[in-house]
């Protein structure tokens, strides 16, 4: 269904995307999710640009799908939207797909850390890695890779926002962009919240003393799998209000 609507909002069924050619559109995938559409694994038929689109989404991880996806609708709304019924339909129902395939997965988020390729690479390693050992329930031996992963995100968010991340913990980062932020939470999600700044000053621990990064012990496969999602979970959260406060 996601291919339907997005078939009718890019204007797919002709062979194109919007208004990109091969190489612009290369460009933006690459921003975004640190993908060569132009790979060969993406080819298939005539190699057109909405031909190499369909086959990403249905080859490639649900997070990275999501990512791309949403920067693409995100475009599609400030270059081509018309205030049509038709296509506040088409893009509402692009969404709510969207929405469905990110609730269908433990996964993370795919972001896309830097035009810099070979840190979007390594960023995407990350992903990959951390995405393979949950599939195959061995969660206790993500949890350093995971840690890495969560400092270079909010590092990330942070200096977008200005903010210094020089010499900070992990907790640190998170508790000082959401504290900027200050949005509208219920107080549901304010105390989940609280609790999740903990959760990642603990995090710290378990990474230095039950993780893979030393010569630990490891902590078990139940409790790490505990962790692993309520991370997960966090990141996920705070990806889904920066990109709804682009829509």
């Amino acid at each position: 269904m996601l291919i339907y609507y997005l078939e009718r909002l890019f204007n797919l069924k002709d062979g194109s995307v919007m208004d990109f050619s091969k190489s612009t559109l290369q460009e933006f995938v690459v921003d975004s999710v640190g993908l060569d559409i132009l790979d060969e694994k993406y080819l298939e038929d005539t190699g057109s640009k909405a031909k190499r689109l369909k086959k990403f989404i249905r080859i490639e991880k649900p997070g990275i799908v999501y990512k791309l996806v949403a920067d693409l609708l995100e475009y599609y709304k400030e270059r081509h939207f018309d205030e049509s019924e038709e296509s506040k339909k088409y893009l509402i129902g692009a969404w709510n797909e969207l929405e469905k395939l990110k609730q269908n997965t433990e996964t993370l988020s795919e972001i896309s850390f830097s035009k810099n390729p070979d840190e979007a690479t390594t960023v995407l390693e990350l992903q990959e890695i951390i995405d393979d050992a949950i599939e195959k329930g061995k969660y206790n031996l993500v949890i350093d890779r995971l840690h890495t992963y969560c400092t270079k995100f909010f590092k990330k968010i942070c200096n977008e926002d200005g903010l210094d991340t020089e010499q900070k913990p992990l907790h640190s980062l998170a508790g000082e962009y959401l504290k900027l932020k200050n949005l509208d939470y219920s107080e549901t999600t304010l105390t989940l919240i609280k609790s999740s700044i903990s959760v990642l000053e603990r995090f710290n621990n378990t990474r230095n003393n039950e993780s893979l990064a030393h010569d630990n012990d490891l902590i078990n496969n139940s409790e790490a799998q505990l962790i692993t999602r309520w991370i997960i979970a966090i990141l996920n959260f705070i990806e889904d209000l920066r990109n709804k406060q682009k829509i």
